[in-house]
């Protein structure tokens, strides 16, 4: 009698997980087929630029808030912002081909590619001259060194835009804190924290990043219940410091470098 109770809770046990797993996997197709991927700010560690985009990724862009979203981020497969539905170029051998540098005021997730600077800039342009999107959050003058030595370089612009934003200054002292160097004290690498395993599975995984979606967004919403404004401005508040000696090295060396 006993065995057979057992075996009866086991059977309805796998038929619970099972019935779990198929539901799982049924919906995970579903937001596929109707790409509703969502995402917010997506990277990968990286040993030498400490953090980068994933290469040929995309997702719907949300914001806890829903001050803005709704759009369609790209990451081409150098791992650059670009538009959704065009193809990456190649910037060697174009004349006047521009490079744009800076950290998510640059990246723009905020708004479709096209309403984005850099997306005007490639409109203006009329496929005349390529026009390519280096913008990567958090990122400062130590990170935009190592960035044009390792993604730029090869590319060979014509010209290079550098947008600088006051919390650089910060940023540079954080990365060069933890920063290689070789026998002569210039900066080489940055590495980045390895990605837990189940941290990689859940951004590539459209039901976990819808979970997170829903979760920050009724998080956001307790927290603001009943005000009628949206996020503090102190949340957006501009620092504005003076540029120390070790950003300057770093732009100094950048312009050196470039020329």
């Amino acid at each position: 009698m006993g065995r057979g109770v057992s075996r009866e809770r086991s059977a309805r046990a796998v038929l619970l997980i099972g019935g779990f797993l198929v539901a799982v996997v049924i919906s995970e197709l579903l937001l596929r087929i109707f790409g509703l991927g969502y995402g917010g700010v997506h990277m990968v560690s990286s040993d030498v630029l400490h953090h980068v985009h994933p290469p040929d990724y995309r997702f719907v862009s949300y914001h806890r808030s829903r001050e803005h979203g709704g759009h369609v981020v790209y990451y081409d497969e150098a791992g650059r912002r670009a538009h959704p539905d065009q193809s990456a170029v190649d910037l060697t051998g174009y004349e006047g081909a521009i490079a744009v540098m800076g950290d998510s005021f640059v990246e723009a997730l905020q708004v479709a590619h096209e309403d984005s600077f850099v997306g005007r800039l490639q409109t203006a342009a009329n496929g005349h001259t390529p026009v390519q999107n280096y913008g990567t959050s958090s990122y400062g003058p130590a990170l935009y060194l190592l960035q044009w030595r390792h993604q730029i370089r090869q590319q060979r612009p014509s010209y290079i835009f550098l947008m600088l934003f006051g919390n650089d200054v910060r940023n540079d002292a954080e990365m060069t804190a933890i920063a290689q160097v070789d026998s002569r004290g210039e900066i080489v690498a940055v590495s980045g924290a390895e990605q837990t395993w189940f941290a990689r599975v859940a951004r590539s995984t459209y039901l976990a990043r819808l979970v997170r979606k829903v979760q920050l967004q009724l998080v956001w919403a307790w927290e603001h219940w009943g005000e009628e404004t949206g996020e503090s401005f102190l949340d957006f508040l501009e620092e504005n410091p003076d540029i120390t000696d070790l950003t300057d090295g770093y732009l100094q060396q950048l312009v050196r470098e470039t020329r």
